[in-house]
């Protein structure tokens, strides 16, 4: 007998839905309350998915907080190295600088609670969760410091 890899690939692709959902409602709920009034118990209810699905991808509450700053980070660089592409015609440094900064403000728009959860919460979230940025914020910074 075969093994059911349909039925494997559809239930992975439903943990990966499952995920991003929780991440969404994540940001958002730490956007708008903060770091400290927000729970894991919290992200099940406004996910409609039992505590077990979030704990399952967020083991804790400093892995989500985390997973969550992270993505923000991640989508603003990578709408800058997409607008920095080698598809795109080379530009001189006040281009680049132009072309990355409506680039960012794009992406932290369209992921608005990505970035409002990353200012909100950056300076309350424990240090182990900071440290765990550490790298993408300094990619991130290393990226700005570059085009300037």
């Amino acid at each position: 007998m075969e093994p059911d890899t349909n039925g494997e690939e559809l239930a992975g692709r439903r943990r990966e839905a499952d995920r991003v959902q929780i991440l969404d409602i994540a940001a958002e709920r730490f956007a708008d309350h903060g770091y400290g009034a927000t729970s894991l118990a919290d992200i099940a209810i406004l996910g409609g998915v039992e505590p077990t699905v979030v704990n399952f991808h967020f083991p804790t509450k400093e892995d989500l907080v985390e997973a969550v700053l992270r993505a923000g980070i991640d989508h603003a660089l990578a709408a800058m190295d997409d607008a920095m592409s080698a598809d795109a015609p080379a530009a001189d440094g006040a281009e680049a600088l132009g072309r990355s900064m409506g680039a960012y403000l794009r992406a932290v728009t369209a992921n608005q609670h990505m970035t409002r959860a990353n200012i909100r919460c950056y300076r309350s979230v424990p240090p182990v969760v900071r440290r765990g940025l550490a790298v993408h914020m300094r990619d991130f910074v290393d990226t700005w410091i570059a085009l300037i």
